[in-house]
């Protein structure tokens, strides 16, 4: 087949030289007071995931604040912190809570809290402004909740007292059993049965089983800085011979008493509200 030319030129030769040359004029001007055409927007891109094994971070997302690489069982753990408090604050019996929160978040344990807490405390002078600005957020929200004039916030921490009788033939007579009727419950086993008082060093066994630490010092200044209160350590002081005693661990401030309150003495049947948290384990470095 012969090739097909107009005026001595090729049809393709033609249709690019023309295209140049539409490519090279200017545009026509805009009429005067036209609305200029709208700027593109760029995509909204979701924030960049913190690299895997970087220090303790904050991040804000729509319904949580999730605290990352936080020391938590001789590992580090993500917390997301619900920014709503469970079933629209409503309270409920700490029996009860596991049936209301089937899905992602759930009722946060002691150990869970505080190590929350403190991890927030030790980085409450970030060098980083963002993140420093994130810290005092997720502090203003805990420190509302442990407001002196609302309830105090349940936790999913289930502590049984043994009965004096039998306690004298138990090398650990006393139970705390975190994560109470959620599958991952697990118990520890202790003597914690005390006078109460003001938190100060003697009663580490008790605040290791109930919130997960030690260190007194540590839990004093923190309480201090989130609520402006000293710490004070509520639970059984004195067993009964025959009953076995069960009580749920509530935290808040006392309206009525300048402190902010471990309470290792709450009813089973108080209905209380609750924060809920997604607990998980951190990715480790390649």
């Amino acid at each position: 087949m012969r090739d097909l030319f107009i005026g001595g030129k090729r049809p393709e030769d033609i249709i690019k030289k023309r295209l140049e040359e539409l490519a090279s004029q200017a545009r026509p001007p805009l009429p005067p007071n036209a609305p200029l055409p709208p700027a593109r927007s760029p995509p909204i891109l979701p924030p960049p995931s913190p690299p895997v094994g970087a220090g303790f971070y904050v991040q804000d997302l729509p319904d949580r604040y999730v605290l990352g690489n936080v020391p938590y069982k001789g590992e580090l753990w993500s917390f997301g912190w619900g920014k709503e408090l469970l079933d629209n604050g409503k309270p409920h019996k700490q029996d009860d809570w596991p049936a209301l929160t089937t899905r992602e978040f759930k009722l946060a344990s002691g150990p869970m809290y505080f190590a929350s807490l403190l991890a927030l405390y030790d980085n409450r002078n970030s060098a980083d402004p963002g993140q420093k600005g994130l810290v005092e957020k997720v502090k203003t929200m805990f420190k509302d909740d442990f407001d002196p004039a609302k309830s105090w916030k349940m936790t999913s921490t289930r502590i049984r007292y043994e009965s004096e009788d039998s306690a004298q033939n138990l090398v650990n007579p006393y139970a705390v059993i975190h994560e109470h009727r959620y599958p991952t419950a697990n118990t520890v086993y202790g003597k914690f049965v005390g006078a109460n008082g003001y938190l100060a060093p003697g009663v580490e066994d008790t605040t290791e089983a109930l919130v997960g630490t030690r260190d007194i010092p540590k839990l004093n200044e923190m309480a201090q800085w989130l609520t402006d209160k000293k710490t004070y350590l509520w639970r059984v002081s004195n067993r009964n011979p025959t009953e076995v005693a069960e009580r749920v661990l509530v935290l808040g401030c006392s309206s009525v008493y300048y402190y902010f309150i471990i309470s290792a003495y709450g009813s089973i049947y108080y209905d209380g509200p609750a924060r809920g948290v997604v607990a998980r384990r951190a990715q480790k470095s390649p």
